[in-house]
């Protein structure tokens, strides 16, 4: 039987840049609209809000996908912690240790 190795401090890296992804994602827009001024050419400018503005919809399901999966990390996180203290407990209590 092979051991389960679950690298705790990657789901929480994960769970800290997946929330990163979705303010970015979810300020695309307000994003966009602060660098227009500092941005030369007017036609690059009309592109990224163009590009901003197509991607609501998909944004929105995007979003929630990514929140999904930043709840399930660190939900992963949080279990995978609570079964390790519980079973270093328990390896404590069984060897006469507190």
């Amino acid at each position: 039987m092979s051991d389960l190795v679950v690298d705790l401090g990657l789901l929480d890296d994960t769970d800290h840049a997946l929330g990163v992804l979705f303010s970015e994602f979810k300020d695309a827009s307000s994003i966009v609209s602060a660098y227009s001024e500092n941005i030369g050419a007017p036609a690059l400018v009309n592109a990224l809000d163009e590009f901003a503005s197509d991607w609501n919809a998909h944004r929105e399901q995007l979003l929630a996908s990514i929140s999904n999966v930043r709840k399930l990390a660190d939900e992963g996180h949080k279990q995978f912690t609570a079964t390790d203290e519980k079973l270093a407990r328990d390896l404590r209590l069984a060897g006469g240790l507190r």
